[in-house]
C-alpha cells in the first residue's frame, strides 16, 4: 500500500472516531427526545447546507429569520396562522427546515443529518410540500401579481382557509411525513442543532446505538 493511501486511511479512521465521539458525547446527550422521535418514526431528517466544511458541527438558528423565498406578507400571515394553532411562529422564530427525502437537499447544499437540541417541537402539513410555491400557485401569484396588490383582509382569509384544508400536524405523526409524504417540509422550533454529514453518517451508522 502506498504511503498516500496509508495516510488517507488513517485520516478517515480518525474522522470516523471523532464523529462517533461527537455523536455519543453530544448528540445522544443533547438530543434525546429527537432521537426517540426519529427512532419511533423509523426515519432520518436532512438539511442541505452550503459552505459547511466540517463533517460534524453545532449550528444556531435565527431568532428573527428573514424568509429566503417566501414573500414577507405571506410569511407573516402563515406565522399568524401557526401561532394561532401551535403558539409558535414556526417560520420566522428559530425555525429549522428539514426533509425526510435526501434528494430535496441538493437544491440547498450538501446533505447533512440534523439533530435539534432540546425539547422537540415540530410541524408539517400533510398536503403541502413547498409552502411558498403551493400558496403562490393557489393565489395565482406571478411576476405581474404580488401580495401588495391584493386586498390584505381577503388575502389573510383566503390563506387561513387554504391552510385549514391542508391538515396541520403539530408534534405528532412524523412517520406519516417520512413514509407517506417524504418530500414534505418538517419545521422544527429550536435555538441550535447538531449536524453530521450524510457521507459520514453512512460510515458510523452501524457503529452507534440510540
Amino acid at each position: 500500500m502506498k504511503l498516500f493511501e496509508i495516510a488517507t486511511n488513517q485520516q478517515n479512521t480518525t474522522e470516523i472516531e471523532q464523529t462517533i465521539k461527537f455523536f455519543n458525547e453530544r448528540v445522544k446527550v443533547d438530543c434525546r427526545q429527537y432521537l426517540n422521535l426519529i427512532k419511533t418514526a423509523d426515519c432520518m431528517l436532512y438539511r442541505g447546507i452550503s459552505n459547511q466544511y466540517n463533517r460534524f458541527d453545532t449550528l444556531l438558528t435565527h431568532d428573527k429569520r428573514q424568509p429566503l423565498s417566501t414573500h414577507p406578507i405571506i410569511s407573516n400571515i402563515v406565522d399568524e396562522y401557526l401561532t394561532k394553532h401551535t403558539g409558535i411562529a414556526f417560520r420566522t422564530s428559530n425555525a429549522l427546515f428539514t426533509t425526510p427525502e435526501i434528494e430535496v437537499t441538493a437544491e440547498y447544499g450538501d446533505p447533512f443529518c440534523v439533530f435539534p437540541i432540546g425539547p422537540t417541537n415540530f410541524i408539517f402539513f400533510e398536503h403541502i410540500n413547498d409552502l411558498f410555491f403551493d400558496i403562490s400557485e393557489y393565489l395565482d401569484l406571478n411576476s405581474d401579481v404580488s401580495p401588495e396588490g391584493l386586498d390584505q383582509v381577503t388575502l389573510r382569509t383566503d390563506i387561513f382557509e387554504w391552510l385549514d384544508k391542508k391538515k396541520l400536524y403539530h408534534n405528532s405523526n412524523l412517520r406519516l411525513a417520512a413514509h407517506k409524504i417524504p418530500s414534505s417540509e418538517v419545521i422544527f422550533n429550536t435555538k441550535s442543532y447538531h449536524i453530521i454529514s450524510f457521507e459520514m453518517w453512512e460510515q458510523i451508522e452501524d457503529k452507534i446505538t440510540y
